[in-house]
């Protein structure tokens, strides 16, 4: 079989549009929001494994919930005393990597503070200014009492990722506030 040129042209022309959109979305991405985000990851993870002292909480409120999770044992796993975000991941991750109820917990602190860099970068562009939020960035990256709730287990991260959205959330309805109105 012959090849029709028309074709090749258009499947060529095809081609080259689909690349050069691909490199405009690219070049729209922040790689430096994503470079602390991938960051907190490769300087933290080893932190995570590291350290094998739980705490009380984690011991006895978070890690058997998340196992309990895992196993699908609903009741145990969500108690009112607790968010339903921690244990959810929490048991998600040690269900997905079969891994222990304390690593679950530990992992899913450690990507909630790492997720956090998104919500607090576009905070702090929203209330200053894009300068400021790259500056703002280095600062939560080495924000060792965050890192050390995090990195334990505890829910504390997960709750400042929740804070970071409500508070970016009422930033934004006070900054459009005219055009909500009607």
């Amino acid at each position: 079989r012959r090849k029709c040129p028309e074709k090749e042209k258009t499947n060529t022309v095809k081609k080259l549009i689909v690349k050069s959109e691909s490199i405009k979305i690219l070049k729209k991405i922040d790689w430096k929001i994503w470079g602390t985000f991938l960051l907190i990851l490769v300087l933290y993870l080893p932190q995570i494994f590291l350290n094998d002292l739980p705490q009380r909480d984690v011991a006895y409120r978070y890690a058997p919930a998340a196992e309990a999770f895992a196993r699908g044992d609903w009741q145990y796993a969500f108690h009112p005393r607790l968010q339903f975000l921690h244990p959810f991941v929490s048991g998600i991750m040690v269900w997905l990597f079969s891994i222990s109820g304390f690593l679950g917990a530990k992992l899913s602190g450690l990507l909630f503070y790492a997720l956090g860099v998104f919500p607090f970068f576009s905070l702090m562009k929203e209330v200053f200014n894009r300068k400021i939020a790259y500056w703002s960035l280095l600062f939560y990256l080495f924000a060792s009492r965050l890192i050390i709730l995090s990195s334990s287990g505890l829910r504390e991260s997960h709750k400042l990722f929740a804070i970071l959205l409500i508070v970016l959330g009422l930033v934004q309805v006070w900054k459009y506030r005219k055009a909500l109105k009607g």
